[in-house]
């Protein structure tokens, strides 16, 4: 494990458990390499033999794929049936090997972006002999897709043509008093003006008594969170590159179990669940509520704004000019890796 004096620049790391298309594994990957990452390390939750010759000549990208014999040499003996479970697994496994000072444990949808403010931030924390600031939090905003208002049965709206379109979001405290009537009629399903979580993710030292989380690093051997310092980064969160792509990571959380999503933090978010379940069958319903709880009119724009809340500016990923990232392409990968899952669900909607 490398050290480093107090005057050195730290080093910071990536950790994700992935399930995703290779061209997003990819561009996580070479993102996040390109903007100062030391390393990546991606644990395949399954195989991807697309992903090599996207990922080749990264040699700091270190690649691990989560086959049998790898669970069975892990601390559960075996492959945990929760993805939570697997990721908190494989994110200590990388903390406790990497050669870096920090580590952040993301999903491969989550991208940082103004790594400048980040390195500086680390700068100013890091001091290997005190232990009073080992998490750096990141909190993260949410990407909208920008377009005109359509009714929620109108077939004809508008969808993005590229993985990274959009603006984005933040959480706001004021949602429900001030926002929530212009989501109608699906303004319930959103928290804090999110349809995902609005918890961020932290980065923790490497060396320090720590456990990772999903959210946050916690004690050593406990479940209480570390203390977190605040970063004036910010991680970017895709919660659905395309409207299928959410519609899938939807449809899989509400098949975890017979009876819906595992309980955990989120009804709304499981709310979002059971209704493209139930609602599967019709495309035009789909296509108006992914609509509503993806992407902001004007008006909506407007009204986030005012609330400081919104910013149009398109993401700009790095080191990914020969990836093809149209949302086309992607449904197509979409589409044929999951169309039995698709079928098995009934789902009317495929993005075509």
């Amino acid at each position: 494990m490398a050290t480093h004096s107090a005057q050195s620049t730290p080093t910071w790391a990536v950790v994700a458990t992935v399930d995703e298309p290779a061209v997003l594994i990819a561009a996580f990957a070479r993102h996040h390499l390109a903007i100062g990452a030391s390393e990546v390390h991606l644990y395949l939750d399954r195989p991807h033999p697309e992903l090599p010759p996207l990922i080749a000549g990264l040699d700091k990208c270190f690649v691990t794929l989560c086959d049998q014999d790898y669970w069975a040499n892990s601390s559960d003996k075996k492959r945990p049936p929760h993805h939570l479970r697997r990721q908190k697994l494989n994110a200590n496994a990388a903390f406790h090997a990497t050669k870096c000072d920090w580590m952040l444990h993301c999903d491969a949808d989550e991208f940082v972006g103004n790594a400048n403010m980040l390195a500086k931030d680390l700068a100013r924390l890091h001091d290997p002999t005190s232990a009073k600031h080992d998490c750096l939090k990141l909190y993260n905003r949410e990407r909208v897709w920008m377009g005109e208002a359509a009714s929620k049965t109108d077939a004809n709206t508008w969808e993005p043509d590229s993985l990274f379109a959009g603006g984005f979001r933040f959480p706001t405290e004021l949602y429900d008093d001030v926002l929530r009537d212009s989501f109608e009629p699906y303004g319930d399903y959103l928290t804090r003006g999110f349809s995902a979580h609005a918890r961020g993710k932290s980065l923790a030292r490497v060396g320090a008594p720590l456990d990772i989380g999903i959210h946050a690093a916690m004690h050593a051997g406990t479940h209480d969170n570390a203390p977190q310092k605040g970063s004036t980064a910010v991680l970017s969160h895709f919660d659905g590159l395309t409207p299928l792509h959410y519609i899938l990571k939807m449809l899989k959380r509400a098949y975890e179990t017979p009876d819906g999503p595992r309980v955990r933090r989120g009804q709304r978010r499981m709310d979002q669940a059971f209704f493209i379940k139930q609602n599967a069958g019709d495309a035009d319903l789909l296509r108006g509520f992914v609509r509503s709880v993806k992407s902001l009119t004007p008006q909506q724009s407007e009204h986030f704004s005012a609330l400081m809340a919104f910013d149009a500016e398109p993401f700009e990923v790095q080191g990914c000019n020969d990836l093809d990232l149209s949302a086309a392409a992607f449904d197509d990968v979409l589409r044929d890796q999951n169309a039995a899952f698709f079928e098995m669900a009934g789902l009317a909607y495929r993005g075509d």
